[in-house]
C-alpha cells in the first residue's frame, strides 16, 4: 500500500501538465498569427481553426502517437501510455471534436445552436469529472475517463523536472503582473500620472526644438501618424520624423532603408 501511495501521481502536477501544454499551443499559434500579420488579417481569422487543427495534431502526431510525453508532461515528469484505440479516441475526443465545433459554429445559427446546447452539457459533465478528480486524484480530463488512462510517473523517485527556482520566479512575475493590471488603472486617473505625462510631453518638446524641425514635423510621427512620438527619429536630408520603433518595424517589412514618405535612403540610425 505504501508503495502505491508513493507512485500515485499528484493531482497539481496533472492539472500543470494541462496548462503547459495549452500554453504551448497558444504561442506557437500567436508566432503564426504574427507570421502572417502584414497579408490580410481576413484570410488570418479565416483559418485560424484550421491553424489550431494543425498544431493540436502535430502535437500529438509527435508525443503521445509515438508513445512519447507532451512538453508539458516531461516538465512534470509524467507520462500517458495509449494502446492504438485509444489514440483514436484520443484523436477524436481532443482533436477532431473541438475542431467541428468551432467551425460549425461559424458557419450556421442551428448548428451553433444544438453545439451550444451540447457545449453546455459537456461543461456539467466536466464539472463533475474535475471534481471527481479532485476527491480520488484519478482522470483529471473527461477523455481520459472515457479512455481508462491515467499518468503515471516517468521516474517514480522525482516528483517534477521544474525546480523550485523557476517555480518560484514564475510565481513572483504572476503576483507582480497581477499587481500591476490592478494597479496602472487607478494611477492613470491620479494626478501623479497626469504630472508624470506632462513632463514627458515637455522632454519629447524639447527634443524636438533641439532638432531644427519645425512643429508640424516634429509632432506627428509619419508612419503612424501619432502625436506622441516614442524616440522620434529624424532621417538626414528629408527631415521626416517618425517613432524609433515604427521606423524599425518598417525597415524589418521592407528589407532596406528608405523614408516611408519620400523613398530616401539613409544610414543607421542611432537611439539618443
Amino acid at each position: 500500500m505504501g508503495i502505491s501511495l508513493m507512485n500515485k501521481v499528484s493531482r497539481i502536477n496533472q492539472v500543470e501538465a494541462d496548462v503547459l501544454d495549452n500554453e504551448y499551443k497558444e504561442m506557437l499559434l500567436t508566432s503564426l498569427v504574427r507570421a502572417f500579420e502584414y497579408f490580410d488579417p481576413r484570410t488570418v481569422q479565416k483559418f485560424k481553426e484550421e491553424i489550431s487543427l494543425i498544431i493540436d495534431f502535430i502535437f500529438f502526431r509527435f508525443t503521445l502517437a509515438m508513445d512519447l510525453s507532451t512538453p508539458g508532461q516531461t516538465w512534470q515528469n509524467l507520462k500517458l501510455i495509449l494502446n492504438q484505440r485509444n489514440k483514436r479516441l484520443y484523436l477524436l475526443l481532443e482533436i477532431v471534436l473541438p475542431y467541428v465545433y468551432a467551425k460549425a459554429s461559424r458557419l450556421s445559427s442551428g448548428a451553433a445552436d444544438v453545439l451550444q446546447r451540447a457545449l453546455q452539457l459537456y461543461r456539467v459533465v466536466d464539472l463533475f469529472n474535475f471534481i471527481r478528480f479532485l476527491a480520488t486524484g484519478s482522470f483529471p480530463r473527461v477523455s481520459h475517463r472515457i479512455m481508462n488512462v491515467d499518468y503515471e510517473y516517468i521516474d517514480a523517485k522525482r516528483r517534477r523536472y521544474l525546480d523550485f527556482e523557476l517555480l518560484n520566479r514564475t510565481v513572483v512575475w504572476n503576483v507582480f503582473s497581477d499587481f500591476m493590471i490592478t494597479v496602472v488603472p487607478i494611477l492613470q486617473k491620479s494626478r501623479l500620472f497626469a504630472a508624470f505625462k506632462r513632463l514627458f510631453h515637455f522632454t519629447t518638446f524639447l527634443g524636438s526644438l533641439s532638432g531644427g524641425e519645425d512643429e508640424s514635423m516634429t509632432t506627428i510621427c509619419g508612419i503612424c501618424r501619432g502625436t506622441d512620438l516614442t524616440m522620434p527619429q529624424s532621417i538626414p536630408g528629408c527631415n521626416h520624423i517618425f517613432c524609433y520603433y515604427c521606423l524599425s518595424a518598417h525597415e524589418e517589412r521592407a528589407l532596406a532603408r528608405r523614408c516611408p514618405i519620400c523613398q530616401q535612403d539613409y544610414q543607421p540610425l542611432s537611439v539618443k
